[in-house]
């Protein structure tokens, strides 16, 4: 056995910075695993509630679209103005627009969590992209229930 003594502790020393390094590192990816958990929360929240937002906007899109015919009927028995037929116009096009835009919306929100969980099901089997959005939706199904009690 020998003692290194003439290194003056430098071997504790060493010892303890990579017992101090160690622990920064064990801290540094419990971290990064909270913050990407809270990542992932997050933009499963978003695509979760901009998933309704498509059934809602084509609501809409429909009933302006109705009001139009409407309007568009009465302007040609001349019991309404122009400017109301117009108008009538510019809210179902923004109603369609809105509805256009609340698809891609939803599809962009599933982009993101997909690439926040690491795994692209646009690129998987049929099957294993169906099994997915089946429980996307089933789950934000049971979060629409639970927010309504």
């Amino acid at each position: 056995a020998t003692l290194p003594i003439s290194q003056g502790g430098r071997l504790h020393y060493d010892r303890q910075q990579a017992t101090i390094d160690l622990l920064k590192l064990q801290e540094d990816r419990e971290n990064i695993s909270t913050k990407l958990s809270q990542q992932v929360i997050s933009i499963f929240e978003r695509a979760s509630l901009s998933y309704p937002k498509i059934k809602l906007s084509d609501n809409a899109a429909e009933y302006a679209m109705k009001s139009y015919e409407i309007v568009q009927d009465s302007y040609s028995h001349g019991v309404v103005s122009i400017t109301q037929l117009l108008d009538a116009q510019q809210a179902a096009v923004q109603a369609n627009l809105y509805a256009s835009v609340s698809i891609y919306t939803y599809l962009i929100d599933v982009l993101n969590l997909q690439r926040a969980i690491g795994q692209y099901f646009i690129l998987a089997q049929q099957e294993d992209r169906a099994n997915f959005f089946y429980r996307l939706e089933q789950y934000i199904e049971n979060q629409q229930n639970t927010n309504q009690q």
